[in-house]
């Protein structure tokens, strides 16, 4: 049996080109979506649930995207939306990306195939241009990242909320803070560091080096590179993790 991309291939166009051509609802230069409707016929392709979406004015299913769902700080997030989505009559499809940009891409293709009514997408990279051609083609909601594209994105101020968790501890007369972070290239915990190096400098306090955990792989990686901090003549009294699975690990 056909499937989208066959009639993407067959056509010369990419799968979202397929879709958009197919909804009845976004704009396609006429001459492509003949191409579109010849390979759909010459193929036999039937997009059923396309069909059933436009008849009742939308799928009422949502897409959510998400890095990692062995991260405790997803099933969490994951939770509330299903439930929102519910509370509107909605039904919600998860995809666990497992941190991989071209399974992010596949995913896009296939929720775009089974015509959700939008994706919330919370990013496993920090590029965004396997995501492009998505865009404007099917709603979509980033979380937990600001990118430059034209898609509302949900994110909190990360600079500050790391600023108020090192400047809580300084109050309270912790001077040997230790920062624990997972990937100094991700946005948030560039932010994140940014914002607790602020609070440090303005008690006039110079970071030192072995105080900054970098490159932190898991819970278990976490808890060995605490043991062998605390293991040193002058060890911190406070620490900050840049997130959850780091503080178990500590």
């Amino acid at each position: 049996m056909a499937g989208i991309r066959d009639v993407a291939k067959f056509a010369g166009v990419s799968p979202s080109t397929v879709s958009r051509a197919l909804s009845g609802v976004a704009f396609v230069e006429p001459e492509t979506k003949k191409k579109v409707l010849e390979a759909v016929s010459a193929l036999n392709y039937k997009p059923n649930l396309a069909a059933r979406s436009l008849k009742k004015g939308g799928s009422k299913l949502i897409g959510l995207i998400i890095p990692d769902i062995t991260n405790p700080y997803y099933p969490e997030i994951v939770k509330c939306m299903e439930a929102c989505a519910t509370n509107a009559g909605y039904s919600m499809i998860l995809c666990d990306a497992l941190g991989d940009a071209k399974k992010e891409q596949e995913y896009f293709e296939t929720l775009q195939h089974l015509f959700v009514d939008g994706i919330l997408y919370i990013a496993s990279t920090e590029s965004v241009e396997h995501v492009k051609p998505f865009v404007g083609a099917i709603p979509m909601v980033v979380v937990n990242r600001t990118f430059d594209i034209d898609v509302p994105c949900i994110n909190i101020d990360n600079v500050d909320a790391a600023y108020q968790m090192v400047h809580h501890l300084l109050e309270n007369g912790h001077r040997d803070i230790a920062l624990m972070i997972n990937d100094k290239d991700r946005q948030y915990n560039q932010e994140r560091l940014s914002g607790a190096m602020k609070a440090l400098e303005e008690y006039g306090i110079h970071q030192r080096e072995e105080y900054i955990l970098r490159n932190i792989k898991s819970e278990d990686d976490a808890c060995q590179r605490t043991l062998r901090l605390l293991e040193e003549e002058r060890r911190p009294t406070a620490m900050f993790a840049f997130n959850d699975y780091m503080a178990f690990g500590i």
